[in-house]
C-alpha cells in the first residue's frame, strides 16, 4: 500500500516536472498553458519570443 502511494506521488511529480521543462519558465508561455492547456500554443509563444530575441540581437549588434 505504501509503495503504491509513493509510486502515484512519483508519477504525478514527474508529470509536473515535464510541464515545467516544457514551459521553460517563460511567463507568457506559462500563462498560455494555464489558459489553454495547449502545448501547441505554448510552442507558438516560445517561438515568437525567440524570434523577438533574435531580432533584438541583430538590432543592437555592433
Amino acid at each position: 500500500m505504501k509503495d503504491e502511494l509513493f509510486q502515484q506521488i512519483h508519477k504525478k511529480l514527474l508529470a509536473k516536472q515535464r510541464e515545467f521543462l516544457l514551459l521553460g519558465g517563460m511567463p507568457e508561455a506559462v500563462q498560455s498553458y494555464i489558459e489553454s492547456a495547449s502545448v501547441a500554443d505554448v510552442i507558438d509563444v516560445q517561438r515568437s519570443s525567440a524570434e523577438t530575441y533574435q531580432d533584438d540581437f541583430s538590432k543592437y549588434a555592433r
